[in-house]
């Protein structure tokens, strides 16, 4: 595919539907989708202390409410996350990892990087800490744009 004039958000597109497939076996294996993959992630972005509204986890999985909210379902009833009402606003429901949530978490992270490493050596001269600073600055921006108290998932 030749890069001139294609957009970025069809590269990214494409990009992210290629890696996604990539992790498929790597995740399967664990007994993990990748959608529960992208909740632990962001759960552990900020520390397992802070618990996140369902709105930000339906955005670490990158699905609809709905969706969010039956993956959760399930998440809970694995012991990977759990829920918490939140002091501050008793109508809102937190989500926290659980220790067992942290410790999958943790073994998929080490498998992704080395897995992710060798792809970006290939790809990227710099070891592919551009690239990840680069995507990093554009989520970023767009959610600053669309939302500016958004949070953000940073995820090894």
């Amino acid at each position: 595919m030749e890069e001139l004039g294609v957009p970025v958000a069809f590269l990214l597109s494409q990009a992210e539907h290629r890696m996604a497939r990539r992790l498929e076996p790597l995740l399967a294996a664990h007994d993990c989708s990748l959608e529960r993959w992208r909740v632990l992630c962001g759960l552990a972005s900020h520390g397992p202390q802070r618990g996140h509204p369902m709105s930000d986890v339906a955005t670490f999985a990158t699905l609809p409410a709905p969706s969010a909210t039956k993956l959760i379902d399930g998440m809970v009833a694995d012991n990977l996350v759990y829920r918490r009402v939140d002091v501050h606003d008793r109508r809102r429901v937190l989500i926290f990892p659980t220790p067992h949530g942290r410790a999958l978490h943790r073994r998929l992270s080490l498998a992704i990087e080395e897995q992710q490493q060798q792809l970006v050596e290939r790809v990227s001269p710099d070891g592919g800490d551009g690239l990840a600073v680069l995507l990093g600055r554009l989520i970023a921006h767009l959610d600053a744009e669309q939302d500016p108290g958004r949070v953000q998932a940073r995820c090894k």
